[in-house]
């Protein structure tokens, strides 16, 4: 069209030969700009595609992590309770019986639970209870436990078994260690738009502690479904016990 108008063929020619090259300019400005803004929208195109590309493969990396962590949380679960009923078979096998039936029960809820990847707080805390049942046929009365639980975070939807870790890695490392009776607090509670999640055990914060199977598949969980939203704590108390915390953004 350039060239037509040049040699005054084109459909920019008019009489005027300076209102010919302003038409002519005119049409050159908005061709230019045009062109940019079609680069501009091809490369940010481009860099969206590969954005969405880098998220797509991050996921399926944390989807896969989760499962290797999954993978190795039911046998490590299963292991340390069958340790506790080893124990009772030569002291009491009509209590290594009762305790056999109850893991059976805990074990089928908590397979069905770790097919998916939230569960609601409720439920989690329904294996939570089996499991200190469980643990009371071994402890007897060296195990006590109060569960306070806020009804406004029962519904809220949080990755399964990952409280249990708290929970189990607590009686573990406290009660089995404590010559007298203590009680485990188990706690549940909304602060603002954070579910707030905490296990307390009397007892020493030590090396064993923190690194047990349990807490490292925590860590590793939290941060493969969260990234830094989420916050996982372990510490030592003025009162000589041992407070596990995590902190979720809340989900209904």
């Amino acid at each position: 069209m350039t060239a037509f108008t040049c040699t005054g063929n084109g459909p920019l020619v008019r009489y005027d030969p300076m209102a010919t090259y302003a038409e002519m300019t005119i049409f050159i400005a908005v061709y230019a700009i045009s062109s940019l803004i079609l680069m501009a929208a091809v490369e940010e195109a481009r860099e969206l595609s590969s954005k969405a590309l880098e998220l797509r493969l991050t996921a399926l990396r944390n989807e896969t992590d989760l499962r290797l962590i999954r993978a190795n949380l039911n046998p490590h679960f299963l292991f340390n309770s069958l340790n506790s009923i080893k124990s009772l078979i030569s002291e009491d096998p009509e209590k290594a019986q009762s305790a056999v039936i109850s893991l059976a029960n805990i074990l089928r809820t908590s397979l069905r639970l770790t097919r998916k990847e939230r569960v609601p707080l409720h439920e989690e805390l329904s294996v939570i209870r089996s499991y200190l049942q469980l643990q009371r046929i071994r402890h007897e009365q060296r195990l006590e436990y109060v569960i306070d639980a806020d009804p406004a975070s029962l519904d809220n939807l949080i990755p399964p078994m990952i409280f249990h870790q708290l929970v189990e890695n607590a009686v573990k490392h406290g009660i089995e260690n404590l010559s007298t009776s203590s009680p485990l607090k188990i706690r549940c509670t909304m602060e603002e738009k954070v579910l707030l999640l905490s296990v307390e055990n009397a007892g020493q914060l030590d090396s064993g502690y923190e690194s047990g199977v349990g807490l490292h598949s925590t860590r590793a969980e939290l941060s493969a479904l969260y990234g830094e939203r989420a916050v996982f704590s372990l510490r030592q108390s003025m009162n000589q016990s041992v407070i596990a915390e995590i902190r979720l953004p809340a989900e209904v």
